[in-house]
């Protein structure tokens, strides 16, 4: 459910707002834990897109823009489980993303969506504070970054000031 919340919202240019009321609304048999659950992966895979990318690019020879979308969307909320989603066992993460890429006609490349995300979980493990640097965790495009760091680096250091000028409003959950 949630990967075809993010696959309308990210590749097909959904509204997440409307997106989301719309499967919630579809599926309120679901009890209100499950419902949250594909609330929270989808919004925050979205916000941390950024992120999400940057950590996939390192993992994966094929970068997240030459990507097939479907393996694009799989892997994005299969690495916002992973990283963000204590709850969610690693394992169940990666193995529900190498089943939706082959449920979508993809099955030849089930073994490469499988090999990049367990090289991200053995990384996580080994390493976790080797996962993304500081530009890497803020919601913007790493231009936007290096411009605003240097504009301000004589006044105070980017640190101080980024939260203040890249501070994003709280998205509520949609019930």
């Amino acid at each position: 459910i949630a990967v075809n919340a993010l696959y309308e919202i990210l590749e097909q240019g959904a509204y997440s707002h409307i997106c989301m009321n719309d499967v919630l609304s579809k599926y309120q048999y679901l009890d209100k834990s499950m419902r949250a659950y594909i609330n929270r992966a989808v919004i925050g895979t979205i916000e941390k897109k950024l992120t999400l990318d940057y950590i996939i690019n390192n993992y994966s020879k094929t970068k997240v823009k030459k990507l097939k979308p479907w393996i694009r969307t799989c892997f994005r909320l299969a690495v916002y489980e992973i990283v963000y989603m204590d709850y969610v066992p690693d394992h169940a993460a990666v193995d529900e993303a190498v089943s939706t890429v082959k449920k979508h006609g993809l099955k030849s490349l089930s073994g490469f969506c499988n090999g990049v995300l367990r090289s991200i979980v053995r990384a996580l493990l080994s390493s976790p504070t080797d996962m993304p640097s500081f530009g890497a965790l803020l919601p913007v495009p790493k231009e936007i970054f290096t411009l605003v760091s240097n504009a301000f680096r004589s006044l105070l250091t980017p640190l101080a000031v980024l939260p203040y000028i890249f501070t994003l409003p709280p998205i509520s959950p949609v019930e």
